[in-house]
């Protein structure tokens, strides 16, 4: 069983995780949290600090002129010739791809020398848009409903990848386009959530199809990529080979949910390790683990704040933490 071993109040809305580490962000002052939790460390600066949420790699926070790595065991940091207007989305070993506010109507997709932060190349970046760098090819999704790779040397679009027809569907507004809702890389893949509801793989360096796999658009869709599997509670809950688009895994998951009343439509994305999955309710202050091995309730956490969650837990190495709507960070240990 998991039990409550911690809260920490008052976190900042600035927040953010790395496998089992927690840093948040107020003002000046850094926050760090890791496992057992005892005692955080934290980095007071002379001016404002940004924390820039890079999951590849750990987590970085930033100010106006340099980027630095506080969840590494080799914590280092890195110049930026300007950091004015900047939202920081990816960063590789040598390179790192910024979307950058140039006027009040103009945003541009950058990549950087990580050595000196300097621009190697600039790309007109609309409303929305996201990016990786993978296989020297840089994806960008642009807008809600279209993804293109780039030449990582010379910025030329090598491919583009549209959604609308894919995910078209008929909402309470009427025929209704569909959306990237999230994407996942994974090896030479890009795996695309369509809203509503479609997972469709493309080969990072061509935009090819290799595999796509659609569910019923009458439900809700929640997935996350866990060691090369899609975890997915829909209509049934899937477990799906991220390489191959085959389904491993179909079970019916309703009866599971109301043994212990809880909502099977409006809940998180579930957080995986290897023995759990752990999904937050958002109709109730509940969370829900569930054994993976035999997909049975290991334990439903009643939360004494009676406001539903939105936040997707944390499972690591034994501890499970959830941010709570009044930010209340929630820490569990299993016993």
């Amino acid at each position: 069983m998991f039990d409550r071993i911690k809260s920490i109040p008052h976190i900042s809305r600035d927040i953010a995780f790395f496998k089992g580490e927690v840093v948040y962000s107020d003002g000046m002052t850094v926050v760090h949290w890791k496992p057992p939790y005892q005692e955080a460390n934290s980095y007071t600066h002379n001016s404002k600090l940004v924390i820039e949420k890079i999951d590849v790699t750990g987590i970085w926070i930033r100010d106006l002129t340099s980027l630095y790595q506080i969840t590494s065991t080799v914590k280092h940091s890195i110049h930026l010739a300007n950091g004015f207007g900047l939202q920081v989305k990816y960063i590789s070993e040598h390179k790192i791809l910024v979307r950058r506010k140039v006027d009040d109507r103009l945003w541009m997709m950058q990549l950087l020398d990580a050595t000196n932060g300097l621009v190697l190349w600039e790309y007109p970046a609309p409303d929305l848009s996201d990016g990786y760098i993978e296989n020297q090819t840089l994806l960008i999704r642009e807008g809600t409903a279209s993804i293109s790779g780039l030449s990582i040397r010379n910025s030329t679009k090598v491919w583009q990848f549209y959604v609308k027809e894919k995910g078209h569907h008929f909402s309470d507004k009427g025929p209704t386009d569909g959306e990237i809702r999230n994407l996942w890389i994974h090896d030479n893949l890009v795996i695309i959530e369509v809203a509503r509801q479609w997972l469709v793989a493309l080969d990072i360096s061509t935009g090819a199809v290799c595999w796509e796999v659609p569910f019923s658009s009458q439900w809700a869709f929640y997935c996350s990529l866990y060691e090369g599997v899609l975890y997915i509670f829909s209509e049934h809950y899937y477990e799906i080979d991220a390489q191959s688009g085959q389904i491993l895994r179909k079970l019916v998951h309703r009866p599971l949910f109301e043994s212990v009343d809880f909502t099977p439509v409006f809940h998180t994305a579930p957080a995986i390790d290897a023995k759990f999955l752990a999904i937050a309710s958002g109709n109730s202050p509940k969370l829900l683990v569930i054994n993976r091995q035999d997909f049975t309730i290991h334990q439903c956490i009643q939360l004494k704040n009676s406001v539903p969650l939105s936040n997707k837990p944390v499972l690591h190495e034994g501890y499970l933490l959830q941010l709570e709507r009044d930010e209340t960070l929630q820490i569990f240990k299993q016993q």
